[in-house]
């Protein structure tokens, strides 16, 4: 779903979608961005510029069009108690501000739901273009109360990204859900593979993680990484205020998260790029190997007008091949932008 170096922090987002208004089975569509250092997506890519490999397969690049323009997106905000700050830390002041700067960041138009998670799911805004009403209920959702009240002491993150899906459901084109968390996971009633399921049937919906610091550090280690691979997985990004290479923007008093102005201007920009990521993509045509039986590995590459693999800029995709070669119609009913072939 993943990302921020000046090679272009790639931040996964590689979801794959095939239109059905093609009326044939032998060619797929796939989200690509491709985003400079500050993980703004880059324009002006051409046909030539991409090269398609597999072990098995012979992948032909067909049509390549850029997408722009307003989407349907969920928020799922974590209300969990470890994104409290009972420690002394900030974190859920960060997470908050950071939800808060996304909506107030996405194009016009664009469809927004909320819905919020700790040891259930709680729907607070239904789908819907106002971001307003979407902001207004971000100022006024408290995590401590709900603690005080013995309530949120457990963390179903799967279950909320289901709940999440189900709102996105028929899926369109450019479909994603956004999770601020800190990768938590101890009360789902959703398995990690039902979810993963969920995920690659639900073809090109895109996973995107907004991830906050944990506290202690490492707790949660390994819910954090299954959150990272369901993100690689659907094509998705993530952001990561703590990581490399932006040390200078985190602020800390005895290992605890600060809501500073760096951290502020961190968050802004974040919400900014993350947003661009979203409604901004290539649509990459592609024709589909002859034997779909057992798909196995594929990549998608950059070239120079020498033929050389460009390393300034990254590419995503999906981490799982089954999402584009076995879904559905390979995909989504209909896609933004693509040219379609003649009847």
């Amino acid at each position: 779903m993943c990302f921020l170096k000046v090679k272009v922090l790639l931040i996964l987002a590689l979801a794959c979608l095939l239109s059905a208004a093609y009326g044939t089975d032998d060619q797929a569509v796939v989200i690509v961005n491709a985003l400079d250092e500050h993980g703004t997506p880059i324009k002006g890519l051409s046909l030539s510029d991409f090269r398609v490999s597999s072990r098995k397969h012979q992948i032909q690049p067909v049509t390549l069009s850029f997408s722009e323009g307003p989407r349907r997106i969920v928020l799922l905000l974590d209300v969990s108690a470890s994104m409290s700050d009972e420690g002394g830390g900030r974190q859920w002041e960060v997470a908050r501000d950071a939800a808060i700067e996304f909506v107030n960041s996405v194009p016009s138009g664009t469809q927004l739901s909320l819905l919020t998670f700790a040891t259930n799911v709680e729907e607070r805004a239904a789908m819907s273009s106002d971001p307003h009403e979407v902001v207004a209920l971000l100022n006024n959702i408290s995590v401590n109360s709900k603690i005080k009240n013995g309530e949120g002491r457990r963390t179903a993150l799967y279950d909320g990204i289901l709940e999440a899906l189900k709102r996105l459901d028929p899926p369109q084109a450019g479909d994603a859900v956004v999770v601020v968390t800190d990768g938590g996971e101890n009360a789902s009633k959703t398995r990690h593979a039902e979810l993963v399921t969920a995920l690659r049937a639900q073809s090109g919906v895109r996973l995107f993680a907004w991830l906050i610091p944990n506290w202690p550090p490492g707790v949660d280690e390994v819910g954090r990484m299954a959150l990272l691979e369901m993100v690689n997985d659907s094509g998705g990004g993530t952001m990561d205020i703590s990581a490399p290479p932006l040390p200078e923007n985190l602020a800390y008093v005895h290992q605890l998260l600060v809501l500073d102005e760096r951290m502020k201007s961190l968050i802004k920009n974040s919400a900014n790029a993350l947003s661009s990521q979203i409604s901004s993509f290539y649509l990459l045509t592609l024709t589909l190997p002859a034997n779909l039986a057992k798909p196995k590995g594929w990549k998608l590459e950059l070239l120079d007008r020498r033929g050389r693999r460009r390393d300034d800029i990254s590419l995503a995709y999906p981490g799982h091949t089954d999402a584009i070669w076995n879904s559905p119609n390979h995909g989504m009913p209909s896609v933004p932008d693509v040219p379609q072939r003649p009847n």
